[in-house]
């Protein structure tokens, strides 16, 4: 047994991933090193804190609602996104794993939270989304028809470019090809130039009228 807990006190103390040990009312027993370097405080600081107290103010009841379903028998282990605050005001995005370990002195339940880092990976993705909520903003309000397609298969118009045809946006999505929109002999130069490059142009294009 003692072996057993020298083993989990290395595994412990020299995680990469951030970990601490809390009982079932939240509050802090123990917190490794990767974890105070995460929140950019020391263990003293950590340690006997319960974990709202570190925790962006946008998440602080999603944490006591888990740390309830947690020691209320409902589930066993539990895994989510949220966010804490470092001691520096910046904002950590990270994915929590939190499972039961055992009893304390007192036959309490006992929770072990293991968090990763993942406020890179979160700051990308609410970039990238930004990105395209205000490009698809700047090409909604465009006076240019705008359209994007696969291999000449609408997959969006802008109303610029449905008003442009006489048609309505559903009525341009529904079409099989842009080629339906052209003249005979504009289809099949259309149709000679696609075949020629069909092989190189795999992803969804883009083209501006």
């Amino acid at each position: 047994l003692r072996d057993s807990e020298e083993r989990f006190r290395s595994v412990f103390e020299n995680s990469h991933i951030g970990m601490t040990i809390q009982d079932e009312s939240g509050r802090r027993l123990a917190a490794n090193q990767a974890m105070c370097d995460m929140l950019g405080r020391g263990k003293a600081e950590i340690e006997n804190s319960y974990d709202w107290e570190f925790t962006h103010p946008d998440d602080i009841e999603l944490s006591k609602a888990h740390i309830r379903t947690l020691t209320s028998l409902e589930k066993d282990k539990l895994e989510f996104i949220k966010k804490y605050l470092r001691k520096d005001g910046e904002v950590v995005f990270a994915s929590v794993n939190i499972s039961k370990i055992g009893s304390s002195s007192d036959l309490k339940s006992l929770v072990i939270s293991q968090v990763i880092d993942i406020t890179e990976q979160s700051l990308s993705e609410i970039a990238l989304r930004e990105s395209a909520k205000n490009f698809r903003h700047l090409v909604e309000g465009s006076s240019h028809g705008f359209a994007v397609h696969d291999n000449l298969r609408p997959i969006f118009v802008n109303e610029s470019l449905a008003h442009m045809f006489k048609y309505t946006r559903q009525e341009m999505l529904d079409l099989a090809s842009f080629l339906d929109l052209l003249t005979p002999s504009e289809r099949d130069r259309m149709e000679r130039a696609s075949e020629a490059s069909a092989s190189s142009r795999r992803a969804p294009t883009q083209f501006e009228a």
